[in-house]
């Protein structure tokens, strides 16, 4: 019996129209900045959370397992995603890999005690990634702003494209 019933529901599902995938997010994240904070490598960066929310745009459901890709198209800038940070006491740890978040305020480094934010360390360019959205329709992932791009001498926004296959969105991360 249940030989019979797999084939009808295989045919079922595969008459499943496929779900119109469309992007929430907010098209402008504004962060607190010095133009002083803009030396590559400095240990002065910035970290944003961002939540993309991915669903069907004609029921409104979130979308499981969607890929996203966020590219950086200006800044000295990197996408993360799993990656967790701590506040850190900078007095009680001269010599741990830490760095300042202007948008968190705060002292911070990796949960792994990875060196890769110390201060020694500077963007060698632009680097994007892919990034699942979850049960939830959520993609998350932090920007990592090392340094905005110059405009008439002052920072300018950080442009980042966010897009899942043949829809792009911009988010201006800007410097205040």
């Amino acid at each position: 019996m249940k030989l019979r019933l797999f084939p009808i529901a295989l045919a079922l599902s595969a008459c499943e129209a496929e779900p119109e995938v469309a992007l929430w997010m907010e098209a402008e994240i504004d962060v607190p900045w010095d133009p002083a904070f803009d030396g590559a490598g400095d240990g002065l960066t910035a970290l944003v959370p961002v939540d993309v929310l991915v669903y069907d745009g004609e029921s409104g459901d979130p979308l499981e397992h969607v890929v996203v890709e966020i590219g950086v198209a200006a800044g000295m800038a990197e996408v993360e995603s799993d990656v967790a940070y701590v506040a850190v006491d900078v007095a009680s740890c001269v010599d741990c890999p830490f760095v300042w978040d202007a948008y968190g305020d705060r002292w911070v480094e990796r949960l792994d005690g990875s060196d890769l934010w110390n201060h020694n360390r500077a963007f060698d360019g632009a680097e994007g990634r892919s990034v699942h959205s979850d049960a939830d329709g959520l993609a998350r992932f932090t920007l990592a702003i090392d340094a905005f791009p110059m405009e008439s001498g002052e920072p300018a926004a950080a442009v980042f494209e966010v897009g899942v296959e043949g829809s792009v969105a911009e988010l201006h991360v800007v410097p205040r």
